[in-house]
């Protein structure tokens, strides 16, 4: 007998979107503060975008309600 190799398939952006906006609160805050601690700008910057623009029963978070330590700081 013979056993096939499983290979993990990569997931596409659609699937980790969806992976993301399941999380937890803290959980994805905690992953928009890694962003910004190693300084990945898209990374961040895509993240903060699926929070702010998907609705809140999808797992959306209105940007009023992220706490000012997770942003971006220009300065």
């Amino acid at each position: 007998m013979t056993r096939k190799s499983t290979k993990a398939k990569p997931m596409n952006p659609d699937e980790i979107k969806l992976g993301y906006l399941r999380l937890d609160w803290d959980s994805k805050i905690n992953a928009l503060r890694q962003a910004k601690e190693k300084q990945d700008l898209g990374n961040y910057l895509t993240l903060l975008t699926w929070l702010d623009e998907t609705p809140t029963r999808f797992g959306g978070v209105p940007i009023h309600h992220i706490p000012d330590e997770a942003f971006w700081s220009c300065s």
